[in-house]
C-alpha cells in the first residue's frame, strides 16, 4: 500500500524510534551490498528480486528518513557540529564555501553557523527543495572551488570498493589548494572489516594527497578532517587486502585502481 500525501502533495515522514532507524539502515546497506554483488556476477533475476525488497523496505525515501532520524540534534547525530567545532579551531575568519555532499537536512550546524558565505548542498533522492537532487559522480566541477567539503556516511553506502575510491579521488577536483575533506565513517567500517583498519585507510588518505589534521573515534562513528596537498603524477594502485580475518567482521573496503 502506497504511503499517504500530505496536504502540500509530498510524501507523508514517518518518525521513527532510533532502533527502527539503525535497523532500516542496516537492512538497507545489507541488500544493497547483496544486489551489487548479484549484478557483477550477471544474476538480473537476483538483482530484481532485491529491488523488490528493498522497495518493500521501504527504497530509497525510507532510508533517508531513517538517516535523517539518526542525525536529529535530540540525539546528537548532526555531524556537522564536529566540522564547526574543528573549522574554529583554525580559522577565526569565515570561510567562503562548503560542498556538502549526501546532505539529509538543510537545518544543520553548518546551517546555522553563518560561517560560510556559499553552501551546496546535493543528494541523490533530496527531500527539499533547497538541497540539490544530483549524484555527486555526474555533478559538473563549478569554477569556483570550496575551501570545505563534507563527504558525510557517504562512502559507505557505495556498494564497490573500487567506486569508493573514486568518489574520494573526485573530492580533490572540488577543493580550493590547501582545502579541508571532512570525512565520517560507520566506526565498524575501520575497526570490524576484514579489509580496512586504521593502516590502510591512512594509506588511502596518503595516495590521494591527503594529510589528517584531526581525528574523533565514537561507539559508532570515526571523523576525519583532512588537508589536500599537492601531489602530481598517477594515483597508486591500492587493492583489496585482507588486514584481519575473523568470521563476524564485514568486507568494508575502499581501493584505488
Amino acid at each position: 500500500m502506497a504511503r499517504k500525501a500530505s496536504i502540500t502533495g509530498g510524501t507523508k515522514k514517518v518518525k521513527l524510534k532510533p532502533q527502527k532507524s539503525r535497523e532500516i539502515i542496516r537492512k538497507y546497506h545489507v541488500l544493497l551490498k547483496k544486489q551489487a554483488q548479484l549484478k557483477k556476477e550477471g544474476n538480473v533475476a537476483g538483482a530484481d528480486a532485491v529491488t523488490s525488497e528493498l522497495e518493500k523496505l521501504g527504497g530509497l525515501q525510507m532510508y533517508q528518513q531513517a538517516s535523517i532520524s539518526g542525525q536529529m540534534e535530540a540525539r546528537g547525530g548532526d555531524s556537522s557540529k564536529l566540522l564547526m567545532n574543528w573549522l574554529a579551531k583554525y580559522s577565526k575568519e569565515p570561510a567562503a564555501a562548503l560542498l556538502e555532499v549526501g546532505c539529509l537536512s538543510f537545518d544543520n550546524y553548518c546551517t546555522r553557523s553563518n560561517y560560510f558565505a556559499r553552501i551546496d548542498r546535493l543528494d541523490l533522492n533530496s527531500q527539499d527543495p533547497r538541497i540539490e537532487q544530483i549524484d555527486f559522480m555526474k555533478k559538473p566541477v563549478p569554477p569556483d572551488l570550496y575551501d570545505v567539503v563534507s563527504l558525510s556516511l557517504v562512502v559507505n553506502f557505495v556498494p564497490d570498493s573500487g567506486l569508493r575510491g573514486e568518489m574520494l579521488k573526485r573530492t580533490r577536483k572540488f577543493l580550493k589548494p590547501e582545502g579541508l575533506l571532512f570525512f565520517v565513517l560507520p566506526e565498524p567500517c575501520i575497526y570490524n572489516s576484514r579489509y580496512c583498519n586504521e593502516q590502510s585507510i591512512s594509506d588511502i588518505f596518503n595516495a590521494l594527497g591527503y594529510r589528517q589534521i584531526e581525528y574523533k573515534r565514537t561507539r559508532k562513528l570515526v571523523y576525519w578532517l583532512l588537508k589536500m596537498e599537492e601531489r602530481s603524477g598517477p594515483y597508486p594502485k591500492i587493492c583489496k587486502t585482507l588486514v584481519n580475518d575473523g568470521a563476524k567482521r564485514n568486507n568494508f573496503c575502499i581501493a584505488l585502481s
